[in-house]
Protein backbone atom coordinates (compact mmCIF):
# COMPACT_ATOMS: atom_id res chain seq x y z
CA UNK A 1 0.00 0.00 0.00
CA UNK A 2 2.69 2.32 0.72
CA UNK A 3 4.43 1.90 -2.59
CA UNK A 4 1.24 2.52 -4.00
CA UNK A 5 1.15 6.29 -2.36
CA UNK A 6 3.84 7.18 -3.16
CA UNK A 7 3.19 6.14 -7.35
CA UNK A 8 -0.14 8.20 -7.27
CA UNK A 9 2.13 11.10 -5.50
CA UNK A 10 4.95 11.07 -8.15
CA UNK A 11 2.14 10.85 -11.13
CA UNK A 12 0.59 13.57 -9.77
CA UNK A 13 4.35 15.36 -9.48
CA UNK A 14 4.66 14.41 -13.21
CA UNK A 15 1.19 16.05 -14.39
CA UNK A 16 2.07 19.25 -12.71
CA UNK A 17 5.58 19.23 -13.96
CA UNK A 18 3.95 18.72 -17.48
CA UNK A 19 1.44 21.61 -16.85
CA UNK A 20 4.06 24.13 -16.35
CA UNK A 21 6.04 23.12 -19.39
CA UNK A 22 2.79 22.82 -21.57
CA UNK A 23 1.99 26.86 -19.88
CA UNK A 24 5.71 27.31 -20.30
CA UNK A 25 6.03 26.60 -24.17
CA UNK A 26 3.26 28.55 -25.08
CA UNK A 27 4.69 31.66 -22.76
CA UNK A 28 8.28 31.25 -24.84
CA UNK A 29 6.58 31.12 -27.82
CA UNK A 30 4.65 33.97 -27.50
CA UNK A 31 7.89 36.59 -25.43
CA UNK A 32 10.58 34.35 -25.98
CA UNK A 33 13.13 33.51 -23.18
CA UNK A 34 14.28 36.77 -21.78
CA UNK A 35 10.49 38.00 -22.24
CA UNK A 36 9.18 35.69 -20.06
CA UNK A 37 9.10 36.22 -16.46
CA UNK A 38 8.67 33.46 -13.33
CA UNK A 39 6.08 35.00 -12.47
CA UNK A 40 4.10 34.89 -15.90
CA UNK A 41 5.63 31.08 -15.59
CA UNK A 42 3.92 30.86 -12.50
CA UNK A 43 -0.08 32.37 -13.11
CA UNK A 44 0.24 30.61 -16.32
CA UNK A 45 0.89 27.25 -14.75
CA UNK A 46 -1.74 27.95 -11.57
CA UNK A 47 0.78 27.83 -8.99
CA UNK A 48 3.24 29.72 -7.00
CA UNK A 49 6.80 31.02 -7.64
CA UNK A 50 7.73 28.91 -4.32
CA UNK A 51 6.02 25.90 -5.69
CA UNK A 52 7.55 26.07 -9.67
CA UNK A 53 10.47 26.38 -8.14
CA UNK A 54 10.04 23.25 -6.49
CA UNK A 55 9.74 21.29 -9.49
CA UNK A 56 12.15 23.39 -11.59
CA UNK A 57 15.58 24.75 -9.94
CA UNK A 58 14.74 28.18 -12.33
CA UNK A 59 13.89 29.42 -15.69
CA UNK A 60 16.82 28.18 -17.08
CA UNK A 61 15.39 24.26 -16.14
CA UNK A 62 12.01 25.14 -17.40
CA UNK A 63 13.33 26.23 -20.70
CA UNK A 64 15.59 22.98 -21.08
CA UNK A 65 12.41 20.94 -20.52
CA UNK A 66 10.29 22.53 -22.74
CA UNK A 67 13.23 22.28 -25.68
CA UNK A 68 13.33 18.68 -24.64
CA UNK A 69 9.62 18.17 -25.84
CA UNK A 70 10.11 19.82 -28.95
CA UNK A 71 13.37 17.82 -29.69
CA UNK A 72 11.59 14.50 -28.61
CA UNK A 73 8.26 15.18 -30.77
CA UNK A 74 9.17 16.76 -33.76
CA UNK A 75 9.07 14.33 -36.38
CA UNK A 76 12.85 13.57 -37.51
CA UNK A 77 12.52 13.64 -42.27
CA UNK A 78 14.80 11.44 -42.91
CA UNK A 79 13.17 8.66 -40.87
CA UNK A 80 9.81 8.70 -43.61
CA UNK A 81 12.24 7.55 -45.94
CA UNK A 82 13.21 4.20 -44.40
CA UNK A 83 15.44 2.17 -46.36
CA UNK A 84 15.53 3.32 -49.65
CA UNK A 85 18.45 3.42 -51.63
CA UNK A 86 19.73 7.10 -52.78
CA UNK A 87 18.39 8.16 -56.22
CA UNK A 88 16.73 10.82 -58.44
CA UNK A 89 13.34 9.50 -56.71
CA UNK A 90 14.50 9.52 -53.45
CA UNK A 91 15.89 13.02 -53.66
CA UNK A 92 12.02 13.92 -54.62
CA UNK A 93 10.76 12.74 -51.37
CA UNK A 94 13.77 14.18 -49.43
CA UNK A 95 12.99 16.93 -50.38
CA UNK A 96 9.52 16.66 -50.12
CA UNK A 97 9.36 15.63 -46.97
CA UNK A 98 11.67 18.25 -45.82
CA UNK A 99 9.46 21.45 -47.13
CA UNK A 100 6.48 19.40 -45.98
CA UNK A 101 7.25 19.40 -42.37
CA UNK A 102 9.12 22.54 -42.21
CA UNK A 103 5.83 24.40 -43.94
CA UNK A 104 3.26 22.16 -41.79
CA UNK A 105 4.77 19.69 -39.86
CA UNK A 106 3.21 16.28 -38.66
CA UNK A 107 2.63 17.28 -35.24
CA UNK A 108 -0.38 19.51 -36.35
CA UNK A 109 -0.69 23.21 -37.02
CA UNK A 110 -0.75 24.51 -33.45
CA UNK A 111 2.08 22.81 -32.52
CA UNK A 112 4.18 23.46 -35.58
CA UNK A 113 3.35 27.52 -35.28
CA UNK A 114 4.55 26.66 -32.17
CA UNK A 115 7.25 25.38 -32.62
CA UNK A 116 8.21 28.02 -35.41
CA UNK A 117 8.32 30.75 -33.01
CA UNK A 118 10.11 29.29 -30.18
CA UNK A 119 12.71 28.76 -33.37
CA UNK A 120 12.30 32.63 -33.77
CA UNK A 121 12.92 33.39 -30.55
CA UNK A 122 15.82 31.19 -30.49
CA UNK A 123 17.26 32.86 -33.18
CA UNK A 124 16.94 36.62 -31.56
CA UNK A 125 18.17 35.13 -28.52
CA UNK A 126 21.16 32.75 -28.27
CA UNK A 127 20.42 30.61 -30.82
CA UNK A 128 20.98 27.43 -28.34
CA UNK A 129 17.32 25.69 -29.33
CA UNK A 130 17.74 26.36 -32.60
CA UNK A 131 21.14 24.85 -33.20
CA UNK A 132 20.14 21.73 -31.11
CA UNK A 133 16.76 21.32 -33.30
CA UNK A 134 19.11 21.29 -36.55
CA UNK A 135 21.38 18.84 -34.89
CA UNK A 136 19.24 16.27 -33.91
CA UNK A 137 16.88 16.97 -36.97
CA UNK A 138 18.71 17.71 -39.63
CA UNK A 139 22.76 17.27 -39.77
CA UNK A 140 22.40 13.65 -39.10
CA UNK A 141 20.81 13.46 -42.49
CA UNK A 142 22.46 15.65 -44.75
CA UNK A 143 24.60 12.38 -45.63
CA UNK A 144 22.27 10.83 -46.99
CA UNK A 145 20.70 13.39 -48.83
CA UNK A 146 23.93 14.29 -50.28
CA UNK A 147 24.14 11.00 -51.81
CA UNK A 148 20.76 11.43 -53.27
CA UNK A 149 22.48 14.24 -55.05
CA UNK A 150 25.06 12.29 -56.28
CA UNK A 151 22.95 9.56 -57.73
CA UNK A 152 20.63 12.11 -59.33
CA UNK A 153 23.70 13.68 -61.11
CA UNK A 154 25.24 10.14 -62.11
CA UNK A 155 21.97 9.86 -64.40
CA UNK A 156 21.87 12.98 -65.63
CA UNK A 157 19.08 14.39 -63.48
CA UNK A 158 20.82 16.83 -61.76
CA UNK A 159 22.53 19.71 -63.62
CA UNK A 160 26.33 20.80 -62.38
CA UNK A 161 26.46 23.77 -60.68
CA UNK A 162 29.06 25.49 -58.14
CA UNK A 163 26.51 25.77 -55.09
CA UNK A 164 27.51 23.11 -52.84
CA UNK A 165 25.01 20.51 -52.03
CA UNK A 166 25.32 21.43 -48.72
CA UNK A 167 24.27 24.83 -49.50
CA UNK A 168 21.17 23.53 -51.56
CA UNK A 169 20.12 21.43 -48.69
CA UNK A 170 19.78 24.41 -46.34
CA UNK A 171 18.38 26.52 -48.33
CA UNK A 172 15.67 24.14 -48.72
CA UNK A 173 15.34 24.01 -45.23
CA UNK A 174 15.42 28.04 -45.46
CA UNK A 175 12.75 28.93 -48.02
CA UNK A 176 9.66 27.42 -46.56
CA UNK A 177 10.54 28.26 -43.17
CA UNK A 178 11.12 31.77 -44.19
CA UNK A 179 7.14 31.49 -45.56
CA UNK A 180 6.09 29.38 -43.20
CA UNK A 181 6.82 33.01 -40.81
CA UNK A 182 5.66 35.12 -42.57
CA UNK A 183 1.88 33.22 -41.99
CA UNK A 184 2.54 33.87 -38.42
CA UNK A 185 1.44 37.33 -38.53
CA UNK A 186 -2.00 38.31 -38.06
CA UNK A 187 -1.95 39.66 -41.62
CA UNK A 188 0.08 37.38 -43.82
CA UNK A 189 1.76 37.30 -47.19
CA UNK A 190 -0.68 36.77 -49.40
CA UNK A 191 0.72 34.23 -52.28
CA UNK A 192 -2.43 34.06 -54.05
CA UNK A 193 -2.85 30.16 -54.03
CA UNK A 194 -4.46 27.85 -51.30
CA UNK A 195 -1.77 26.52 -48.54
CA UNK A 196 -1.58 22.95 -50.34
CA UNK A 197 -1.07 24.59 -54.04
CA UNK A 198 1.58 26.84 -51.73
CA UNK A 199 2.99 23.96 -50.59
CA UNK A 200 3.37 22.33 -54.10
CA UNK A 201 5.19 25.04 -55.50
CA UNK A 202 7.32 25.57 -52.73
CA UNK A 203 8.42 21.99 -53.44
CA UNK A 204 8.73 22.37 -56.94
CA UNK A 205 11.10 25.42 -56.78
CA UNK A 206 13.11 23.62 -54.75
CA UNK A 207 13.68 20.95 -56.54
CA UNK A 208 14.07 23.33 -59.55
CA UNK A 209 16.55 25.45 -57.20
CA UNK A 210 19.02 22.48 -56.27
CA UNK A 211 19.24 21.31 -60.27
CA UNK A 212 16.68 18.61 -61.18
CA UNK A 213 15.84 18.79 -64.70
CA UNK A 214 12.03 19.57 -65.42
CA UNK A 215 11.56 16.45 -67.36
CA UNK A 216 12.68 14.75 -64.10
CA UNK A 217 10.10 16.20 -61.91
CA UNK A 218 7.39 15.40 -64.46
CA UNK A 219 8.59 12.13 -64.69
CA UNK A 220 8.99 11.28 -60.98
CA UNK A 221 6.06 13.66 -59.60
CA UNK A 222 5.34 14.95 -56.28
CA UNK A 223 4.27 12.37 -53.44
CA UNK A 224 0.79 11.42 -52.72
CA UNK A 225 0.85 12.65 -49.50
CA UNK A 226 0.91 15.88 -50.97
CA UNK A 227 -2.87 16.15 -52.04
CA UNK A 228 -4.26 14.56 -49.18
Amino acid sequence: MPDQKKKQVRLKAEDRRQRIAEAAMLLFAQKGFHGTTTRELAKASGVSEALLFKYFKDKDAIYEHVQFLCLEAEQVAGETLGVRSPSTEALVLSVSILVYEVFFGFGGRAKCEMLRRLQTHSLLEDGKFIRAFFKRHLIHWFPYVKQCFAAARKSGDLVNSDIPDLSCIWFVHHLPMMVRLTRLAPVSVQYGSSERELLGQLIHFCLRGIGLKEKAIKRIGLPDFLSA
